[in-house]
């Protein structure tokens, strides 16, 4: 645990301030995920490349430090969708654990507060995005990401089962679900530029291009109202 401490530190420099509260979280990911291990354990992590993408949602990153909650359980929680996908680990066990863990609770109230800061700056170019062919935006993740041509091509039911982290009905939760696996595909590149050491700069530059990668944020947005309304 005190190297995956000492990592999460790395992380937590972006923000200027590190909260301890995070581990407990984050440490349930690591054990269950390896994915997320290979994340952690690789020699570029608290590298920016997979941080690219967070332009999605705003260029100004660092004006945000609600994101110190958020980041990197986001890429924990996906870690762990992601082997559910792929059969490397059970969803279920996972959710029983890290239902007993406030810090989870406290990522949807933390995720819900980045964006309401967001909307508050009008820092927002994603809300009004119209619907589009997701496509495009999935081939580009697969050309970056062997770990999402693995899910296209292996991967199993859409491990929607890691809702009932928050809700006894994932079910009800639709957000999301409509672009899938698109936000998969977008952690998948998150995940292996920093496990592989894949440089995103190219990557960048085509998701510009392309509207669907703006549905992701607004879905975000949706899938934390839901989340708020529905949870325990």
């Amino acid at each position: 645990m005190e190297v995956l401490t000492d990592k999460v530190k790395i992380y937590a420099k972006k923000f200027k301030e590190f909260d301890s509260r995070i581990i407990e979280g984050v440490g349930v990911c690591y054990r269950h995920s390896p994915t997320f291990r290979a994340h952690v354990n690789s020699p570029h992590f608290g590298e920016t490349r997979g941080w690219r993408i967070t332009w999605l949602w705003t260029p100004h990153v660092k004006q945000y430090p609600i994101l110190k909650f958020v980041g990197p359980l986001d890429l924990g929680l996906y870690s762990v969708r992601i082997d559910g996908i792929l059969g490397q680990t059970d969803i279920s066990k996972f959710v029983a654990e890290a239902r007993t863990i406030s810090m989870f609770q406290e990522y949807i109230t933390a995720t819900a507060e980045f964006i309401a800061e967001l909307l508050h700056n009008g820092d927002n170019s994603w809300i009004h995005v119209n619907g589009s062919s997701v496509e495009p935006a999935l081939l580009l993740c697969e050309e970056y990401s062997s770990t999402f041509r693995a899910i296209r091509e292996n991967g199993r039911p859409n491990g929607w089962d890691i809702v009932k982290l928050w809700t006894n009905n994932p079910e009800e939760i639709t957000a999301l679900q409509e672009i899938f696996p698109l936000d998969i595909g977008i952690y998948c590149v998150r995940l292996d530029s920093i496990i592989q050491g894949i440089e995103l700069t190219d990557f960048g530059k085509q998701l510009e291009e392309l509207p669907a990668f703006k549905l992701f944020p607004r879905e975000v947005m949706r899938f934390i109202l839901q989340i708020l309304s529905k949870r325990f």
